[in-house]
């Protein structure tokens, strides 16, 4: 794990010192070795800049940036290649002649023997550049899922990227001012899905693409789209595929020169990866959990905020883990934890769970664990929200003859209460495209709010039409979906992939910490993607094909727990200790100057302050994005 920077020009010469301030910007995603170096074919120019975190292969052998052989590839990678001792086995066989026992290394020969084609070999989390010599390229790539970060800038004849936005920033080359088109998106989704970023002009590489900077410019490619599901699949087939699938997954992703620990909240998921990863690895491995005590100190079990500790201390004691419970003190310090958090994401994001992951991050390094396994991805892979089910109900009811004739009826009826407001969001809904229906369940903030919220020369930027666009491109080339599958897809290509492994990323990368996702490796994406929602929810309930697969392994008292969201008590935060900190940063005063409309966010939080709890994520999202422009776009 590793933290990346480059810059690359045509007919231009490379500044090493900005590559330097860059690398530098980064130091925290790899305190071990660094490295950099200048390279030169044709017109082609680039500096290649490293900061490693070791996790295989200790030895200086690691250092980056690496080559083959003879010298004319070098590469710089942050990730893991899970299937490399395979991978190098082939390539030895071919003649490839290795130096280290590095993943690293696997990805330069591959990159030899197959051409861009290598990125199709790859299962692992991954952003890489490599240079080429011989064919006067420079190759950027990331893996399919987005757990790995690439954002970069390009002017026409110079390629600046990194790991981090805060990399490209320190380059002192680049203006900070806001895209309205990202702010639009994050204002509708609580996030900023690639390849946006908030700063006009940086952009970030999709999940499963690549560029290439040669003679002829800078272009991207795609290189991975999600598999479409196989109409006539088979549910016993199904549950010995995902088996399997998910058995080697962690069995994989257990390969470390480092201690390794599993953030366990004793759900399904979590507490799935412990057993496997316990049965299949022959040292120790530590769990954490997190829970958050009362203004006197004390646990309530049952509060929403803890009911997670008693499962997961039962699960890591019965495996014998080395358990370790972070309790939260009341005193702690909610504001400068938010802010530290927050500038520790690079982009904000509206999802509450993320100071968590930075609390248990730090709380993981602290006792040496410096490779964790997380569960993130699989409710999204295999139907785990009750909006996966809804979906179904919502075909069903597209086949009653009457109901768009009646619909409006009961909005009238119901006006004001809940049977009129669950008419007209139906009414909204019906017959609409995937996009529409995606937009009216998730969306943040609705049209009105968004640009009431924007500077007027923002207003042609933040549209309805904007989000829509993009759901439809993530869907484009997979092929015909029904409505329910679709609506899982977008979760795992949009939430997971554009925000969940963000987030992830991020927090533990503060402390230097490798974040690992098994139930997102490739090989459990194509396995629980290939079989159609209404399998993966046979019976309606909700990730039956993971619960059949592994009922022997997981004990019953998780097995059939209802399903309990990472939580932080943000409510509770925000009109608690977070209030003055509210009243404060989106108060009209301190907005004047701000892209936020000072007047528009100022009622916003007042009617929030005055008890109108409806409004309190899109607060937190309010809160988190000005926190973010004042820390990191007004130096």
């Amino acid at each position: 794990m590793c933290g990346i920077t480059a810059i690359a020009a045509l007919n231009l010469p490379i500044d090493m010192d900005m590559l330097a301030r860059m690398t530098h910007a980064i130091s925290h995603r790899g305190p071990d070795q660094d490295g950099a170096a200048q390279y030169e074919a044709g017109s082609l120019c680039a500096g290649l800049g490293s900061k490693r975190l070791s996790i295989i292969d200790l030895s200086e052998a690691g250092r980056m940036p690496l080559s083959n052989e003879d010298g004319s590839i070098w590469i710089v990678y942050n990730g893991e290649l899970y299937n490399h001792p395979e991978l190098r086995v082939t390539l030895e066989a071919r003649g490839h002649v290795f130096r280290s026992n590095s993943d690293t290394e696997t990805i330069v020969h591959a990159y030899e023997e197959y051409g861009d084609a290598f990125l199709e070999r790859l299962n692992g989390m991954f952003a890489l550049a490599l240079f080429d010599q011989h064919k006067q390229r420079l190759v950027v790539a990331r893996d399919p899922l987005g757990i790995k970060p690439v954002y970069y800038h390009w002017d026409g004849g110079r390629l600046l990227l990194a790991s981090e936005l805060r990399a490209l920033l320190a380059s002192c080359d680049i203006k900070r001012e806001i895209d309205p088109a990202a702010l639009g998106l994050y204002l509708s989704l609580g996030y900023v899905p690639s390849p946006y970023s908030l700063v006009c002009g940086v952009r970030k590489l999709e999940p499963g693409a690549y560029l290439v900077l040669d003679s002829g410019g800078l272009h991207s490619e795609r290189y991975w789209t999600p598999p479409a599901p196989e109409p006539h699949a088979d549910l016993s087939t199904a549950v010995q595929h995902i088996r399997a699938t998910v058995t080697g997954a962690v069995r994989r992703q257990l390969m470390s020169d480092v201690p390794i620990g599993v953030f366990l909240s004793g759900g399904l998921d979590s507490t799935l990866i412990a057993h496997l990863a316990v049965r299949d690895h022959n040292g120790p491995i530590a769990s954490f959990s997190i829970g958050f005590p009362d203004a006197a100190g004390r646990v309530d079990e049952t509060s929403i905020y803890n009911r997670d500790l008693i499962h997961a201390r039962q699960v890591a004691r019965d495996l014998g883990m080395d358990h370790h419970e972070l309790l939260v003190s009341p005193t702690l310090d909610v504001p400068d934890l938010l802010v530290r958090s927050v500038v520790g994401l690079d982009e904000p994001t509206w999802e509450p769970s993320f100071t968590s992951l930075n609390l248990l991050a730090a709380e993981a390094r602290k006792h040496g664990a410096i490779v964790i396994l997380t569960g993130d991805g699989s409710d999204e892979l295999f139907g785990g929200y009750p909006w996966h089910t809804a979906a179904f109900r919502h075909q069903t009811l597209e086949r009653v003859p009457a109901l768009r004739t009646v619909l409006p009826l009961l909005e009238r009826i119901g006006r004001g209460r809940t049977l009129g407001i669950k008419a007209r969001d139906l009414r909204a809904k019906l017959h609409a495209p995937v996009s529409t229906y995606y937009r009216y369940t998730f969306e943040l903030l609705t049209g009105a709010e968004k640009q009431a919220l924007v500077p007027r020369s923002f207003i042609s930027h933040v549209t309805d039409e904007a989000v829509e666009a993009l759901i439809n491109s993530r869907l484009a080339g997979v092929g015909e979906l029904s409505l329910s599958d679709a609506l899982a897809l977008l979760d795992l290509l949009l939430w997971v992939r554009e925000q969940f492994n963000h987030r992830v990323d991020r927090m533990t990368m503060m402390h230097s910490v490798e974040a690992r996702v098994p139930l997102q490796d490739l090989e459990v994406v194509r396995a629980a993607l290939s079989v159609p929602l209404r399998i993966r929810l046979h019976g309606g309930r909700t990730k039956y094909l993971l619960r059949e697969a592994f009922k022997d392994v997981v004990p019953e008292h998780v097995l059939n727990r209802p399903k309990r969201p990472f939580s932080t008590p943000t409510e509770g935060w925000l009109r608690g200790p977070l209030r003055p900190l509210i009243r404060d940063l989106l108060s009209a005063p301190h907005l004047d100057g701000s892209v936020l409309n000072p007047e528009t966010t100022a009622a916003l939080t007042n009617r929030f302050l005055s008890g109108d709890d409806r409004l309190s994520f899109k607060v937190w999202a309010l809160l988190n994005f000005q926190i973010w422009y004042d820390h990191v776009m007004t130096i």
